[in-house]
This record gives structure tokens, C-alpha cells and sequence, in this order.
């Protein structure tokens, strides 16, 4: 077996480079004689930063301000990014009226969506590097986002176990006090011995018992 040197790792990266293929998806008319619409230019691999740029924004795009999923719009968010990130088609913006009366020009998803199912990169760029990027990139998606869900529910399940024992310790924290103050009656003979009874209780050392005991 020869040995695998600097020079032969070179010489195949040089052949990988010179055998890697442009990729143009070309767009016909089909009630004009075939006609070119539009040809647009393939991007077929991404970097490992550019994947997770990718993940990130489709993933992110489909949770609202109070952290709640939204699926309806994972297959929208999927689509534009993959046409933003593989290729140089324009997408479509509206503008925004903000709470101050200025105007901001954002992402019209409807019409975007629309577009890219126009063009439908999935079903016409034959390309297989293409197909294995689209591929990877939908399992990578999916991962995040059970990953995400995930840490969700462990969030969420800290916080009512939290919530429930401070709801004992509460509970525990009353009978106690109800025990005490039964006590405290049994032991009074008239409404003044009662009131100076109940003047003499100690509640900071009762609660801290209570809490110290559960």
C-alpha cells in the first residue's frame, strides 16, 4: 500500500475541484414554443457555517415572541431559504407600517412562497449534489427542531415542579399555622387570655420550621 502524502491529498482535491459541475436550472415556456423564462444559476453545496445559518433561520422563523410552534409556515420558511441561499432570484418585500408611523420593508412570505413553488427547485434541479444537500439540510431541520421542542418541555417541567413545591410547602405552611392556633385556644380560658395568646406567637419561627421540615 503507498503512502498517502501532501502532494497525493492535493491531487485529489485538484481532481474533485475539476470535475465538480456548474448547475443552471432552466425555465421554459411551454405555451410559447418553449421559450426561455428564466435560467438561474445552482448553488449545489454549502459549507458547514452555511448549514447551520441555514437550520438556524428556518428553525427560528417558525417559533412565535412566546416560544409556541408554528408548522404551517415550515414549509414556506424552508422553501425561501433554500431560494435565498442557492440561488440569486430576487424574493418579493411589502412594506410594514411601525408602531411610530415609519415604514420597513420585510419578506413577503405568500408571494415568495408562491415563487418558489413556481420554480420548484426540489422537483427540477436534477442535480444528486443538489438532491443530498436538500436532503441533509430537511434531517438537520428536523433535528433542531425536536431538539428544540425538547428543551422546551424541560423548561416547562421544571417550572410546575417548582411550582408545585412551592404550593406544598405552602399547604404544609397553613395546617401548620391552623395546629398551632388550635393549640393556642385550647390552652386560653377567656377572649383577653386569647388575644394576648395570639400576640405572643411566634409566626417567623413557625414558618421557618415549616420550611426547614419540608
Amino acid at each position: 500500500m503507498s503512502k498517502i502524502t501532501k502532494k497525493s491529498v492535493n491531487a485529489l482535491m485538484d481532481v474533485y475541484k475539476n470535475h465538480k459541475t456548474n448547475v443552471v436550472l432552466t425555465l421554459t415556456d411551454p405555451d410559447n414554443g418553449d421559450a426561455v423564462l428564466m435560467e438561474i444559476p445552482i448553488k449545489n453545496e454549502m459549507s458547514v457555517d452555511e448549514q447551520g445559518a441555514f437550520v438556524d433561520r428556518v428553525v427560528n422563523a417558525c417559533f412565535d415572541s412566546n416560544g409556541d410552534f408554528i408548522p404551517q409556515i415550515l414549509d414556506a420558511v424552508f422553501m425561501i431559504t433554500l431560494l435565498q441561499m442557492t440561488t440569486n432570484v430576487p424574493v418579493f418585500e411589502k412594506s410594514l407600517t411601525l408602531d411610530d408611523g415609519s415604514t420597513e420593508d420585510v419578506l413577503d412570505i405568500d408571494k415568495t412562497y408562491e415563487l418558489c413553488k413556481a420554480i420548484n427547485l426540489v422537483a427540477n434541479v436534477k442535480d444528486n449534489s443538489y438532491q443530498q444537500l436538500i436532503q441533509g439540510l430537511r434531517q438537520m431541520v428536523c433535528d433542531k427542531l425536536e431538539y428544540r421542542k425538547q428543551m422546551q418541555f424541560s423548561q416547562e417541567r421544571q417550572i410546575l415542579t417548582k411550582a408545585r413545591e412551592e404550593i406544598e410547602n405552602g399547604v404544609a405552611m397553613f395546617v401548620a399555622t391552623g395546629q398551632q392556633l388550635m393549640e393556642t385556644i385550647s390552652h386560653v380560658g377567656t377572649a383577653a387570655d386569647m388575644t394576648e395568646a395570639l400576640k405572643n406567637m411566634n409566626y417567623s419561627e413557625l414558618v421557618s420550621t415549616v420550611l426547614s421540615s419540608t
